[in-house]
């Protein structure tokens, strides 16, 4: 299902044709709400980043990259080529171990800047990042209306009810999207085919 055919379901439900613009806003954000909910599988991405091969600790400020993350939400993990283990994140606060020694082979961010601290050089990062959801219009598609829409519209039409002031409609419409949500993420964990 297309963003147009979730957004024109949810007015059917809602039986309110002049709410269209509250009816996309809803929809785009029932699949934030969803994404944000846990870590699936289809909204990871890996990719390689570039860095200075001759510096150890070194900041790379994501915002300034030749080819950008799209839509980065947080890390899954940060690896250097030909490593057996990946960068450990830590607290931006915990760079010192006990004894004051600077701790290794790890990672963190601030704002926009992710802070290297590997033991090796390496001209790439092996990185692997999961995604916001999309802001979708018009006919867009997303994995997640492909494979569960109902969860989004009814999360959407909660929204919209409650919009309306009628909370019994919201209340009862966020149970169901609620619903097919958890029932769906038990058979994402591993990823699905779309």
């Amino acid at each position: 299902m297309n963003f147009s055919e979730c957004v024109q379901t949810v007015l059917a439900m809602l039986k309110r044709p002049d709410k269209i613009v509250v009816a996309e806003a809803a929809v785009n954000a029932a699949l934030s709400r969803a994404i944000l909910r846990t870590e699936f599988p289809q909204d990871l991405v890996e990719t390689s980043i570039p860095i200075d091969s001759t510096k150890y600790d070194q900041t790379i400020d994501l915002s300034a990259l030749v080819s950008p993350l799209t839509r980065f939400r947080k890390w899954k993990y940060i690896k250097q080529p030909g490593q057996l283990a990946y960068l450990q994140p830590i607290p931006p606060d915990k760079i010192f171990s006990p004894g004051r020694f600077v701790q290794q082979d790890c990672y963190y961010m601030a704002g926009s800047n992710l802070t290297i601290i590997p033991t090796v050089t390496s001209a790439t990062l092996e990185v692997g990042y999961y995604s916001y959801a999309p802001a979708l219009k018009n006919n867009e598609t997303f994995w997640l209306l492909d494979v569960c829409p109902y969860a989004i519209i009814y999360l959407a039409c909660a929204i919209c009810f409650e919009s309306i002031g009628d909370m019994q409609a919201a209340g009862a419409n966020e149970k169901n999207g609620i619903n097919l949500l958890r029932t769906l993420e038990p058979d994402m964990q591993y990823g699905h085919s779309v």
